[in-house]
Protein backbone atom coordinates (compact mmCIF):
# COMPACT_ATOMS: atom_id res chain seq x y z
CA UNK A 1 0.00 0.00 0.00
CA UNK A 2 2.88 2.34 0.86
CA UNK A 3 4.36 1.76 -2.57
CA UNK A 4 1.02 2.56 -4.18
CA UNK A 5 0.82 5.91 -2.41
CA UNK A 6 4.40 6.75 -3.42
CA UNK A 7 3.54 6.16 -7.07
CA UNK A 8 0.37 8.19 -6.71
CA UNK A 9 2.19 11.10 -5.07
CA UNK A 10 4.63 11.13 -7.99
CA UNK A 11 1.74 11.14 -10.45
CA UNK A 12 0.11 14.09 -8.68
CA UNK A 13 3.38 16.02 -8.72
CA UNK A 14 3.61 15.57 -12.50
CA UNK A 15 -0.03 16.50 -13.05
CA UNK A 16 0.24 19.60 -10.89
CA UNK A 17 3.22 21.05 -12.77
CA UNK A 18 2.94 24.77 -13.74
CA UNK A 19 0.03 25.36 -16.08
CA UNK A 20 1.93 26.90 -18.98
CA UNK A 21 4.13 23.78 -19.30
CA UNK A 22 1.10 21.89 -20.60
CA UNK A 23 -0.58 24.67 -22.55
CA UNK A 24 -2.25 24.14 -25.92
CA UNK A 25 -2.62 26.75 -28.65
CA UNK A 26 -6.29 26.95 -29.59
CA UNK A 27 -7.22 27.11 -33.26
CA UNK A 28 -10.75 28.08 -34.28
CA UNK A 29 -11.82 30.17 -31.27
CA UNK A 30 -14.67 32.67 -31.21
CA UNK A 31 -14.68 36.16 -29.69
CA UNK A 32 -18.07 37.51 -28.54
CA UNK A 33 -17.98 41.32 -28.64
CA UNK A 34 -21.59 41.91 -27.68
CA UNK A 35 -23.21 44.71 -29.67
CA UNK A 36 -20.29 44.57 -32.13
CA UNK A 37 -21.01 40.95 -33.05
CA UNK A 38 -18.91 37.80 -32.87
CA UNK A 39 -15.63 37.08 -34.62
CA UNK A 40 -15.58 33.36 -35.42
CA UNK A 41 -13.03 30.63 -36.17
CA UNK A 42 -9.98 32.71 -35.24
CA UNK A 43 -6.48 31.39 -35.68
CA UNK A 44 -4.84 34.65 -34.61
CA UNK A 45 -5.41 38.40 -34.34
CA UNK A 46 -3.06 40.96 -35.88
CA UNK A 47 -2.45 44.22 -34.06
CA UNK A 48 -0.31 47.33 -34.28
CA UNK A 49 0.46 50.20 -31.94
CA UNK A 50 3.11 51.99 -29.96
CA UNK A 51 4.48 52.48 -26.50
CA UNK A 52 7.09 54.07 -24.28
CA UNK A 53 9.93 52.42 -22.35
CA UNK A 54 11.57 54.10 -19.37
CA UNK A 55 14.96 52.40 -19.03
CA UNK A 56 17.07 52.98 -15.92
CA UNK A 57 20.80 53.51 -16.46
CA UNK A 58 23.66 52.18 -14.37
CA UNK A 59 26.45 53.89 -16.33
CA UNK A 60 27.10 56.62 -18.87
CA UNK A 61 26.05 55.65 -22.42
CA UNK A 62 28.82 55.47 -25.04
CA UNK A 63 28.95 54.12 -28.61
CA UNK A 64 30.05 50.74 -27.16
CA UNK A 65 27.92 50.79 -24.01
CA UNK A 66 24.16 51.58 -23.97
CA UNK A 67 24.40 52.61 -20.31
CA UNK A 68 22.27 49.74 -19.02
CA UNK A 69 23.12 46.14 -18.24
CA UNK A 70 21.97 43.03 -16.40
CA UNK A 71 19.65 43.85 -13.52
CA UNK A 72 18.75 47.36 -14.67
CA UNK A 73 15.00 47.88 -14.50
CA UNK A 74 12.54 49.33 -17.00
CA UNK A 75 8.87 50.31 -17.10
CA UNK A 76 6.58 50.14 -20.13
CA UNK A 77 3.39 51.89 -21.24
CA UNK A 78 1.89 50.22 -24.31
CA UNK A 79 -1.23 50.32 -26.48
CA UNK A 80 -1.88 48.04 -29.44
CA UNK A 81 -5.12 47.70 -31.41
CA UNK A 82 -6.33 44.92 -33.67
CA UNK A 83 -6.42 45.59 -37.38
CA UNK A 84 -7.33 42.15 -38.71
CA UNK A 85 -7.89 38.52 -37.86
CA UNK A 86 -6.96 35.34 -39.69
CA UNK A 87 -9.50 32.50 -39.59
CA UNK A 88 -8.35 28.90 -39.57
CA UNK A 89 -7.65 27.90 -43.17
CA UNK A 90 -8.41 31.43 -44.39
CA UNK A 91 -6.67 34.69 -45.20
CA UNK A 92 -6.25 37.89 -43.21
CA UNK A 93 -9.54 39.78 -42.86
CA UNK A 94 -9.84 43.43 -41.72
CA UNK A 95 -11.49 43.71 -38.31
CA UNK A 96 -13.98 46.57 -38.43
CA UNK A 97 -16.03 46.90 -35.25
CA UNK A 98 -19.26 48.79 -35.80
CA UNK A 99 -22.51 49.28 -33.92
CA UNK A 100 -25.47 51.68 -34.12
CA UNK A 101 -26.09 50.62 -37.73
CA UNK A 102 -22.49 51.36 -38.63
CA UNK A 103 -22.48 54.88 -37.19
CA UNK A 104 -19.78 54.03 -34.64
CA UNK A 105 -16.45 52.48 -35.61
CA UNK A 106 -14.29 51.34 -32.70
CA UNK A 107 -11.28 49.16 -32.01
CA UNK A 108 -10.49 46.11 -29.96
CA UNK A 109 -7.33 47.16 -28.15
CA UNK A 110 -4.94 46.21 -25.36
CA UNK A 111 -3.46 48.75 -22.95
CA UNK A 112 -1.01 48.57 -20.08
CA UNK A 113 0.70 51.26 -18.04
CA UNK A 114 2.39 49.08 -15.41
CA UNK A 115 4.53 46.46 -17.16
CA UNK A 116 7.95 46.11 -15.53
CA UNK A 117 11.11 44.20 -16.38
CA UNK A 118 14.87 43.92 -16.15
CA UNK A 119 17.76 43.74 -18.60
CA UNK A 120 19.29 40.25 -18.68
CA UNK A 121 22.22 40.92 -21.01
CA UNK A 122 23.70 43.71 -23.14
CA UNK A 123 26.46 44.56 -25.59
CA UNK A 124 27.25 47.37 -28.02
CA UNK A 125 24.84 45.95 -30.63
CA UNK A 126 22.10 44.15 -28.72
CA UNK A 127 20.44 43.49 -25.39
CA UNK A 128 18.02 40.97 -23.91
CA UNK A 129 15.33 41.47 -21.32
CA UNK A 130 12.70 39.78 -19.19
CA UNK A 131 9.34 41.06 -17.99
CA UNK A 132 8.77 40.69 -14.26
CA UNK A 133 5.23 41.93 -13.63
CA UNK A 134 2.19 43.93 -14.65
CA UNK A 135 -1.18 43.42 -16.25
CA UNK A 136 -2.90 44.16 -19.55
CA UNK A 137 -6.41 45.49 -20.09
CA UNK A 138 -8.51 44.29 -23.03
CA UNK A 139 -10.86 47.03 -24.23
CA UNK A 140 -13.35 47.87 -26.92
CA UNK A 141 -14.08 51.44 -27.96
CA UNK A 142 -12.08 54.50 -28.96
CA UNK A 143 -8.39 53.71 -28.43
CA UNK A 144 -7.65 57.42 -28.21
CA UNK A 145 -10.04 57.80 -25.27
CA UNK A 146 -9.36 54.88 -22.94
CA UNK A 147 -11.53 56.36 -20.20
CA UNK A 148 -14.64 56.05 -22.37
CA UNK A 149 -13.86 52.54 -23.68
CA UNK A 150 -15.35 49.35 -22.21
CA UNK A 151 -12.96 47.00 -20.46
CA UNK A 152 -13.68 43.43 -21.53
CA UNK A 153 -11.08 41.67 -19.39
CA UNK A 154 -7.82 42.02 -17.52
CA UNK A 155 -4.85 39.70 -17.95
CA UNK A 156 -1.88 39.23 -15.63
CA UNK A 157 1.61 38.76 -17.02
CA UNK A 158 2.90 35.20 -16.65
CA UNK A 159 5.99 35.22 -18.87
CA UNK A 160 7.76 37.75 -21.06
CA UNK A 161 11.16 37.71 -22.76
CA UNK A 162 12.75 39.54 -25.66
CA UNK A 163 15.81 40.98 -27.33
CA UNK A 164 16.73 44.03 -29.41
CA UNK A 165 19.43 44.64 -32.03
CA UNK A 166 20.98 47.66 -33.71
CA UNK A 167 23.15 48.08 -36.80
CA UNK A 168 24.43 51.48 -35.61
CA UNK A 169 25.76 51.26 -32.05
CA UNK A 170 25.44 54.42 -30.02
CA UNK A 171 22.70 56.18 -32.00
CA UNK A 172 19.87 55.08 -29.68
CA UNK A 173 17.91 53.08 -32.27
CA UNK A 174 17.22 49.36 -32.28
CA UNK A 175 15.67 48.45 -35.61
CA UNK A 176 14.76 44.90 -34.63
CA UNK A 177 13.26 43.76 -31.37
CA UNK A 178 11.28 40.60 -30.69
CA UNK A 179 9.14 40.14 -27.60
CA UNK A 180 7.04 37.16 -26.49
CA UNK A 181 4.52 37.84 -23.73
CA UNK A 182 1.97 35.45 -22.26
CA UNK A 183 -0.78 36.79 -20.00
CA UNK A 184 -3.48 34.96 -18.04
CA UNK A 185 -7.13 36.05 -18.02
CA UNK A 186 -7.89 37.04 -14.41
CA UNK A 187 -11.47 35.80 -14.74
CA UNK A 188 -12.52 32.77 -16.78
CA UNK A 189 -13.66 34.15 -20.18
CA UNK A 190 -14.94 30.83 -21.57
CA UNK A 191 -18.57 30.67 -22.70
CA UNK A 192 -18.89 34.43 -22.24
CA UNK A 193 -16.17 36.41 -24.03
CA UNK A 194 -14.43 33.44 -25.66
CA UNK A 195 -15.53 30.00 -26.81
CA UNK A 196 -14.17 27.09 -28.81
CA UNK A 197 -14.93 23.44 -29.41
CA UNK A 198 -13.00 21.62 -26.66
CA UNK A 199 -12.91 18.28 -28.49
CA UNK A 200 -10.95 19.94 -31.32
CA UNK A 201 -8.24 20.87 -28.81
CA UNK A 202 -8.32 17.64 -26.81
CA UNK A 203 -9.54 19.54 -23.74
CA UNK A 204 -13.13 18.29 -23.56
CA UNK A 205 -12.75 16.81 -20.08
CA UNK A 206 -11.57 20.11 -18.58
CA UNK A 207 -13.68 22.63 -20.52
CA UNK A 208 -14.70 25.23 -19.37
CA UNK A 209 -12.49 24.89 -16.26
CA UNK A 210 -9.37 26.03 -18.02
CA UNK A 211 -6.68 28.57 -17.37
CA UNK A 212 -6.89 30.74 -20.48
CA UNK A 213 -4.09 32.94 -21.81
CA UNK A 214 -3.32 35.30 -24.67
CA UNK A 215 0.12 35.04 -26.22
CA UNK A 216 1.53 38.20 -27.82
CA UNK A 217 4.35 37.84 -30.35
CA UNK A 218 5.74 41.32 -30.98
CA UNK A 219 7.98 42.75 -33.69
CA UNK A 220 9.23 46.11 -32.43
CA UNK A 221 11.42 49.03 -33.38
CA UNK A 222 12.93 51.22 -30.62
CA UNK A 223 14.18 54.80 -30.81
CA UNK A 224 15.58 56.86 -27.95
CA UNK A 225 13.59 60.09 -27.69
CA UNK A 226 15.12 61.27 -24.40
CA UNK A 227 18.59 59.76 -23.98
CA UNK A 228 19.85 59.54 -20.40
CA UNK A 229 23.23 60.99 -19.53
CA UNK A 230 24.55 58.70 -16.81
CA UNK A 231 24.10 56.37 -13.84
CA UNK A 232 20.84 56.99 -12.03
CA UNK A 233 19.27 58.52 -15.12
CA UNK A 234 16.65 57.20 -17.50
CA UNK A 235 16.65 56.72 -21.25
CA UNK A 236 13.17 57.01 -22.76
CA UNK A 237 12.49 54.88 -25.84
CA UNK A 238 9.62 55.26 -28.27
CA UNK A 239 8.41 51.85 -29.46
CA UNK A 240 6.50 50.93 -32.62
CA UNK A 241 4.98 47.44 -32.53
CA UNK A 242 3.22 44.87 -34.66
CA UNK A 243 1.82 41.84 -32.85
CA UNK A 244 0.32 38.44 -33.51
CA UNK A 245 -2.10 37.35 -30.77
CA UNK A 246 -3.08 33.73 -30.17
CA UNK A 247 -5.23 31.96 -27.59
CA UNK A 248 -3.67 29.39 -25.27
CA UNK A 249 -5.47 27.19 -22.71
CA UNK A 250 -4.62 24.49 -20.22
CA UNK A 251 -6.56 22.66 -17.48
CA UNK A 252 -6.32 24.40 -14.12
CA UNK A 253 -4.03 22.67 -11.58
CA UNK A 254 -7.08 21.97 -9.39
CA UNK A 255 -8.62 20.03 -12.29
CA UNK A 256 -5.58 17.77 -12.38
CA UNK A 257 -5.78 17.22 -8.62
CA UNK A 258 -9.47 16.33 -8.74
CA UNK A 259 -8.72 13.86 -11.52
CA UNK A 260 -5.87 12.38 -9.50
CA UNK A 261 -7.93 11.92 -6.37
CA UNK A 262 -10.67 10.38 -8.46
CA UNK A 263 -8.17 7.86 -9.80
CA UNK A 264 -7.02 7.12 -6.25
CA UNK A 265 -10.63 6.43 -5.26
CA UNK A 266 -10.99 4.00 -8.13
CA UNK A 267 -7.80 2.21 -7.11
CA UNK A 268 -8.99 1.92 -3.51
CA UNK A 269 -12.38 0.64 -4.62
CA UNK A 270 -10.76 -1.97 -6.84
CA UNK A 271 -8.54 -3.23 -3.99
CA UNK A 272 -11.51 -3.42 -1.61
CA UNK A 273 -13.55 -5.24 -4.24
CA UNK A 274 -10.77 -7.81 -4.78
CA UNK A 275 -10.55 -8.49 -1.01
CA UNK A 276 -14.32 -9.01 -0.83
Amino acid sequence: MKKLFMHFALALAVLAMPAMAQADTIFGWNLDLGAYGTVNNIEFLSATGDGTIYQQLSSTPTPTNPGFGPGDAFDVVSLIYTVSYTPVGGTSTPLYLTKDSGATIDQLFFYSDNLTGIITGSSATDFSYEYTGGDIGMYIGNKDSIGTATMLATLSLTTGIGDARTSTPGDGTYEQSDTDITALFDANPLETLISFTPTDAGLAAAYPWLDTFLKFDFDNALRAIAPGSGAGGTTVFEVGSDARITLVATPEPSTFLILGFGLLGLVGFRRKFKKA
